[in-house]
This record gives structure tokens, C-alpha cells and sequence, in this order.
């Protein structure tokens, strides 16, 4: 059965991925939403422990400010790492 949902998954993304890149729907940071991380990231995930926070718009990342300051002081030897959902998501995070 997981097999037969995995065959769909993949024929999916072979239909979707073009459609994603014809759209405009690319955007920097999207190969990090598939799983593929640069040698740059990768080196700085597994340089200290992480805390990982995910938000999914805009309106969560403004949300959980205060908490990312508040665990930056509690745990000043991890590193906070947070993922978003949306592109405009994306970009507010990457601003703050």
C-alpha cells in the first residue's frame, strides 16, 4: 500500500513540477522545501544543536517573534533554525 502511494506521489510531481515552474511558483529557498540543502546549511545545521521552529505564513512568523527571542536567550548554545510554508512567509522570515 505505501508503495502504491509513493507511485502517485511521484507521478504527481512529475505532472506538478512543471506547472510549479511555469507559474512562477519557483522561488529562492523552494529546492530547502523538497529537502535539499546546500553544503553551506548542511555544515551549519551539524555545527551545534538545533531548536527547530516551523511557521506557515506570514502572519505566524510575526506570531513567534517574541518566542524566538525568548528561547535565544534561554538557550544561547543552539541554534534556532525555522522553516516556513509560503513565499511571503519566506521572505519576512529571511528579513528578520
Amino acid at each position: 500500500m505505501i508503495f502504491l502511494f509513493d507511485l502517485i506521489f511521484a507521478l504527481y510531481v512529475l505532472v506538478y513540477f512543471p506547472i510549479l515552474v511555469l507559474r512562477g511558483k519557483w522561488h529562492e529557498g523552494f529546492k530547502e522545501r523538497l529537502g535539499f540543502f546546500s553544503d553551506d546549511v548542511k555544515k551549519t545545521l551539524a555545527a551545534r544543536r538545533n531548536i527547530w521552529i516551523h511557521a506557515v505564513s506570514v502572519g505566524e512568523v510575526v506570531a513567534i517573534d517574541g518566542i524566538i527571542k525568548r528561547l535565544k536567550a534561554m538557550y544561547p548554545d543552539k541554534q534556532l533554525v525555522l522553516s516556513v510554508t509560503t513565499k511571503t512567509g519566506y521572505s519576512l522570515a529571511k528579513r528578520k
